[in-house]
């Protein structure tokens, strides 16, 4: 004799019938002797849900096939159309209280922050002390791979850049960060367009000669050398001009500081 299972399609009716029949067969086995029993004849579980009599497909399940299938799928909608708790944006299927792993995280570290606040500094100490090594790391690789090897922005000349902590620095000496900061200061103290002038550029698009008296400039000579590279302004800032490219040229020491002077490119003396 072998034990019925009720099917998943079968009506009430039937399905109660089905039952009383396992119950007089579970009776009827009982009063058998253990040893001539065809197997184990504990009583077999039936679902738990209201209103469904189907039996159980194993012994250790409180619940039937289809009602477990039933149940996964409301949980799964149950909170589908409510707002996240932590970003306000509607949940969709087979989410929880939020919508996301960053919207879970960010609550989570809220509630951690409230209920462990030192444990929370030390924390958030620990991350910064870990984000400044590893942007050390990466200064000292680009470091390594000669990122920092670049023109100083007064002089053009290439030096190495890397400053303190890892800091990329504007300008290879004082000297030069001094003239280029006292520059841009008469400039913009008259309120005048102020850019990054190269004074290289401007030799190196003359061909190395002065713009007022067309003699070769000499770029290992230093003020007051008279063939030494100087940056000429062609209407001085004294005067609202402009430090900008159009407003600049390269010029002999000589022509810049001794024949030219603060005057205006109309105003000055014919250069020979």
């Amino acid at each position: 004799m072998r034990r019925q299972v009720v099917s998943k399609s079968a009506s009430r009716p039937e399905a109660i019938a089905r039952r009383a029949q396992h119950q007089r067969w579970e009776k009827l086995v009982l009063t058998l002797d253990p040893s001539q029993r065809p197997f184990d004849i504990t009583p077999w579980p039936v679902c738990t849900t209201d209103g469904c009599h189907n039996i159980n497909s194993r012994r250790n399940f409180t619940e039937c096939t289809q009602c477990t299938r039933e149940a996964a799928l409301e949980r799964a909608w149950r909170n589908a159309g409510k707002p996240c708790k932590e970003c306000g944006k509607p949940l969709t299927k087979g989410q929880g209280k939020y919508c996301s792993s960053v919207c879970s995280n960010r609550a989570g570290s809220k509630l951690f922050r409230k209920n462990n606040p030192d444990a929370h500094r030390a924390q958030r100490r620990r991350q910064r002390q870990r984000r400044k090594e590893k942007l050390k790391m990466q200064k000292l690789e680009a470091f390594n791979n000669g990122e920092y090897n670049i023109p100083c922005i007064e002089c053009s000349e290439p030096f190495n850049a890397f400053g303190p902590n890892g800091r990329k620095l504007k300008f290879c000496s004082r000297k030069c960060s001094k003239k280029h900061h006292h520059t841009n200061r008469r400039a913009r103290k008259r309120k005048a367009f102020v850019e990054i002038v190269s004074v290289k550029k401007l030799a190196k698009w003359q061909g190395w000669k002065c713009y007022h008296c067309g003699r070769k400039i000499d770029p290992t000579k230093t003020a007051p050398h008279p063939r030494s590279l100087t940056l000429e302004h062609l209407v001085p800032l004294s005067k609202g001009g402009e430090h900008s490219y159009a407003n600049t040229v390269a010029s002999c020491w000589d022509c810049n500081c001794i024949i030219k002077g603060d005057r205006a490119i109309g105003e000055q003396l014919k250069l020979v």
